[in-house]
C-alpha cells in the first residue's frame, strides 16, 4: 500500500481546490480513485493534475487508493477522455471510477 503525505488542506478536512470548475453547470460527473505505483510519484501526479481542466476537486486518501478526484464535464465524450487521461497518467497503476447520478441536497 502506498500513502502520500498529508497536505495542510487535508488536515483541515477540506478538499484541495485546483480551480473553479471550468465546466460550470456540467451535466456529468464522476469520482476517480487513483493508486500510484509509489508514493514518490505524488508531486509529479499532482503537477499533472493541475493542468487537467475537467478535474475539479482532488483529495488525498488513506487506504488502498492515494487520491480521489471529482471530474465534471458537459458531454460524455469529454468525460470519457478526461477519465482515460487520468488512467494513463504517470504513476497511476490502478483506478476505480464511479459515475455520479443524482445530487442530494440537505
Amino acid at each position: 500500500m502506498t500513502s502520500c503525505l498529508w497536505s495542510a488542506a487535508l488536515e483541515e478536512e477540506t478538499p484541495t481546490r485546483l480551480r473553479p470548475p471550468a465546466v460550470s453547470g456540467a451535466a456529468l460527473s464522476a469520482t476517480v480513485r487513483v493508486r500510484l505505483a509509489t508514493s514518490g510519484h505524488c508531486a509529479g501526479f499532482e503537477e499533472w493534475l493541475s493542468g487537467q481542466l475537467d478535474v475539479v476537486e482532488v483529495f488525498q486518501c488513506t487506504g488502498h487508493f492515494d487520491y480521489e478526484l471529482r471530474v465534471a464535464s458537459r458531454d460524455p465524450q469529454r468525460l470519457n477522455t478526461a477519465i482515460a487521461a487520468i488512467r494513463h497518467a504517470g504513476g497511476a497503476v490502478e483506478t476505480e471510477t464511479t459515475l455520479l447520478s443524482t445530487r442530494l441536497d440537505s
